[in-house]
């Protein structure tokens, strides 16, 4: 009997366990913001990335088109011909931003 009442209480817990579990990995506080970028590092107006470990803030930038749901991209020159390209939406909380500067958002 306490054999039966192991094995129906182990897969009890398996069987709860299977269905406790979400595949989703989708947050629904972070906007889905979509961002196509092209940039000619050339221009005057990129000229902070020139240099390799250069970095320039795009937020408002003539020409280009930032989703007002984005907070901005900042873009890093790592190599000559290599690029980084990140997105300043906070991860956790998108909606909370600090409008003080003593304070960090997120």
């Amino acid at each position: 009997m306490i054999k039966y009442t192991k094995g129906l209480l182990f897969i009890l817990l398996l069987i709860a366990g299977l269905f406790a579990c979400n595949k989703s990995n989708v947050n629904p506080n972070i906007p889905h913001v979509v961002i196509n970028l092209t940039l000619d590092p050339n221009s005057t107006i990129f000229q902070e990335l020139n240099t390799v470990g250069g970095w320039l803030y795009l937020d408002e930038v003539p020409g280009m088109v930032i989703p007002s749901a984005s907070r901005g991209v900042i873009v890093y020159r790592q190599e000559l011909n290599v690029f980084k390209a990140y997105e300043r939406q906070p991860p956790n909380d998108p909606f909370k931003c600090c409008d003080d500067l003593r304070r960090n958002c997120g």
